[in-house]
């Protein structure tokens, strides 16, 4: 089965909540790898402007993961 994207799994009737968020955590972690950002707070803001419906829990979750 082909990768599917956020937006087309919020769409699926099978929703299940964990992999959605496990893939919208994914989404934030290739974000944050593609651009770097300086520091902890640009990282935060970068992804609060790009997901906007996450909350800061899983945006933490997700800079967490990339800076270990």
């Amino acid at each position: 089965m082909a990768s599917k994207s956020y937006r087309q799994f919020m769409c699926s009737e099978e929703l299940d909540p964990t992999a959605l968020l496990d893939h919208r955590i994914a989404d934030m972690r290739r974000l944050l790898a593609g651009m770097e950002p300086g520091s902890a707070a640009s990282a935060l803001r970068a992804l609060r402007d790009a997901f906007p419906e996450a909350s800061l829990e899983e945006r933490v979750r997700a800079l967490t993961a990339v800076r270990h």
